[in-house]
């Protein structure tokens, strides 16, 4: 798809170079298009082949990961740290976010870190999560006045973004089977707040006029703040 002139995923290409990390990351793209992989490789991305089975568009993130993390783990002959997910659909974001998210996890590598909108969003009221003072989120929320007290924001997921899960998870979670089970791999989650006049998750047209808007008139730099600053 191109935006701008430009293919979507360079834009994504264009904020990992941007980060202070970047020489300690590993690129991998994983697609099932000889098309796609021919592009990857040329801007210098590694490639891995995706099954058809993992290809569709109702396919869990988390199996995805999974069939990519030890075969590029063999690939490199290291062990990595952490695994960063992000969508190539996702090609603006706040400037330096990929930099909070990794520091953020730095500081508490137990958790998973989500990037999270704020409510109310556009998005369908089921993926609403409550986030509490330590910006941790919870998917099993207590009733009655307990929950009042305890979840005073709830947030929308913006996975595209930049989520990451840190490689002890893959060990604690083994692959799901069935797929239904694959968010349990994502363990104890901190969410961080995008800033959605930065951050576009492209999905229709309306999506796409606001990506080139934002371009145009660079609204896509800027700083976004985690809940637990």
């Amino acid at each position: 798809m191109m935006l701008n002139g430009r293919r979507v995923f360079e834009y994504v290409l264009d904020d990992l170079d941007l980060s202070v990390y970047r020489g300690k990351m590993t690129i991998v793209a994983s697609t099932d298009s000889g098309a796609y992989r021919e592009l990857f490789m040329k801007a210098g991305v590694e490639t891995i082949g995706r099954p058809a089975a993992l290809a569709t568009d109702t396919a869990p993130t988390l199996p995805v990961l999974w069939n990519v993390l030890p075969r590029m783990e063999k690939r490199c002959g290291h062990r990595f740290d952490a695994v960063m997910d992000i969508y190539p659909c996702c090609p603006i974001r706040p400037r330096g976010f990929i930099d909070k998210v990794i520091d953020l996890w730095k500081k508490e590598p137990r958790y998973s870190i989500m990037p999270v909108l704020p409510c109310p969003q556009r998005f369908h009221p089921t993926l609403a999560v409550p986030i509490d003072d330590n910006g941790q989120l919870h998917y099993v929320i207590p009733y009655g006045d307990q929950a009042k007290q305890a979840y005073r924001l709830s947030v929308y997921l913006a996975g595209g973004a930049g989520f990451l899960i840190p490689r002890q998870n893959f060990d604690i979670y083994p692959n799901p089977s069935p797929p239904g089970d694959a968010h349990l791999g994502f363990g104890e989650r901190k969410g961080i707040v995008v800033d959605p006049s930065r951050f576009v998750d492209i999905d229709s047209p309306e999506d796409v006029r606001r990506a080139i808007a934002l371009l145009l008139r660079g609204k896509a730099l800027g700083v976004c703040d985690a809940p637990t600053d």
